[in-house]
């Protein structure tokens, strides 16, 4: 989405690692620190690359699966409700079904 990133990927975890730079709570995971710090940088044409995940792979023993999750996370920017036009109703669906319904032999209290 970003012209200086040589591909989305690139562009997620500079996010990610922007993040963590201003302080962003990471778990006390020594796989994930150990994921977060292996992979390399580059400029390729100008453009901030990040290095291949086969390279990362070989050097770190395994894949960086903890680390590339939690940079997916970073893949949408945060909509607050109020920019999506429907405030406080995002995400929920309105329906009559109930899936507790009958469940106990009947209708039970709310």
């Amino acid at each position: 989405m970003d012209k200086r990133y040589k591909n989305r990927r690139a562009e997620i975890w500079f996010e990610m690692a922007e993040w963590i730079k201003r302080g962003g709570a990471l778990p006390n995971l020594p796989e994930l620190v150990a994921e977060l710090v292996t992979p390399t940088y580059t400029f390729n044409g100008g453009k901030f690359q990040l290095e291949e995940k086969d390279q990362i792979k070989r050097r770190l023993g395994r894949s960086p699966d903890l680390a590339d999750a939690l940079a997916c996370t970073f893949a949408m920017p945060d909509m607050p409700n109020d920019i999506a036009g429907q405030r406080g109703s995002v995400g929920k669906v309105k329906t009559d079904f109930d899936p507790y319904q009958g469940a106990y032999g009947g209708d039970y209290d709310r």
